[in-house]
């Protein structure tokens, strides 16, 4: 009779554990976010329909930034007054709402920070200083990171060697290089360059003119070699270091 009655409570355990693991998983799965598994585009958001189907949606509101430092100026010469709304216009035009406020727009992207305005010239003397420049500025850039030890323990350990080598910017340049190469394809695009190009434009007008003269094939991507020849490095200078960054 024990026995018997042992049996009837193990599987009345065994059955109240079961429906509780259930009624936990139904839990989980009603808390899971289809929206965890979708990645949108720029000017977009993730929108649970009522079938709990995940999907990509136009921005409805950009959130309203008074600060004049939050503008934008598109690759269209356009002033924006946030990134998120130059995106969400590019979003809107682009499936043709109704909210689009001119077609044009569904090509444009970010150029620089701040509003738009007119370019002074890029001198032959300001052009032929310019490379030099940006490679002191990377150096001191990631020297003054490595410091504040805000980079990886293989950059750092490359900013301390930097700091040590006579031509001290070499390292800094194709660290910046790797830096930027966010697809890891050893190519960097004029999206992969926004780092660098967006806030220095309205600063550096030589800007633009450099960054189209490095990418000397045209083809739209500028590769490490041509990263190192535009910022003055010798041939043997240019050297792939960037898996052993990523490491």
């Amino acid at each position: 009779m024990k026995v018997l009655v042992f049996l009837v409570l193990c599987l009345f355990v065994a059955d109240a554990i079961a429906a509780k693991k259930v009624k936990n998983d139904d839990k989980e799965n009603a808390l899971e976010n289809p929206c965890d598994n979708i990645s949108c585009g720029l000017g977009e958001t993730c929108v649970i329909k009522p079938n709990r189907k995940a999907a990509c949606e136009c921005i409805e509101e950009c959130y309203e930034n008074k600060d004049p430092r939050a503008m934008v100026c598109s690759t269209q010469n356009v002033t924006f007054p946030s990134e998120c709304e130059l995106y969400r216009q590019r979003c809107l035009c682009r499936n043709k709402d109704k909210e689009c406020d001119k077609p044009k727009y569904k090509k444009g992207h970010l150029h620089y920070f701040g509003t738009c305005k007119v370019m002074d010239k890029c001198t032959d003397f300001e052009f032929s200083e310019f490379p030099g420049r940006m490679a002191q500025w990377l150096y001191h850039v990631m020297d003054e990171l490595a410091k504040r030890k805000d980079l990886t323990k293989e950059e750092i350990k490359m900013a301390r060697e930097a700091r040590r080598s006579n031509k001290k910017w070499v390292l800094p340049v194709i660290w910046k290089f790797c830096d930027l190469d966010i697809s890891h394809d050893m190519r960097v695009t004029s999206r992969e360059l926004l780092p660098i190009t967006a806030p220095l434009m309205p600063y550096e007008h030589c800007t633009g003119p450099f960054i189209e003269s490095c990418d000397a094939n045209k083809d739209d991507v500028i590769s490490l070699a041509e990263w190192g020849k535009c910022l003055n490095l010798e041939d043997d200078e240019i050297e792939n270091k960037c898996a052993a960054l990523r490491d």
